[in-house]
């Protein structure tokens, strides 16, 4: 009886260890946006001139037309007691954007206009709309506009 029992629990931390490994792994999983060379290197210049503390970058990108988009750096406070919305996204989000050899935190446009920073109150089904909390970025960090093939229309501050 002894035997059997010792079987029947290495079978199941036998279980156990792989369901882990599955979940450590699932957490882990990035989802890897690649820029335009012209706009990655335009990004990662601008970090570069102005010591950026890169630990304190995330991105947020939104499309502005079919063919074109805005990327804007957006410096936060890990460590700050309250933080925005933004920054709380961009601590939870599994999406990064590639800039060199370093991967920083990705946030769309959509993810305001979707999402709730309230998630303890978001109402019943039918009854949501009007009812939940939402939240806008006012972007006024560094921003370049580019064409999906990577041509500039515009970069700078606060656009």
């Amino acid at each position: 009886m002894k035997n059997q029992n010792d079987v029947i629990m290495r079978i199941i931390l036998s279980l156990l260890l792989v369901l882990f490994a599955f979940k450590a792994n699932a957490q882990d999983s990035k989802i890897i946006y690649i820029l335009p060379d012209s706009v990655e290197l335009l990004l990662f210049n601008k970090t570069t001139e102005d010591s950026v503390d890169c630990s304190k970058i995330l991105y947020y990108l939104e499309k502005v037309k079919d063919d074109t988009m805005q990327i804007t750096l957006i410096q936060f406070d890990k460590n700050k007691k309250t933080k925005s919305f933004a920054s709380q996204l961009g601590m939870l989000t599994n999406r990064v954007v590639q800039i060199a050899d370093k991967s920083y935190p990705l946030i769309f446009d959509y993810d305001f206009i979707f999402s709730t920073p309230n998630n303890k109150d978001i109402g019943t089904i039918g009854k949501r709309e009007g009812y939940i909390l939402k939240s806008m970025l006012l972007t006024h960090g560094y921003s370049i506009i580019f064409t999906l093939d990577g041509d500039f229309i515009r970069k700078g501050r606060g656009q």
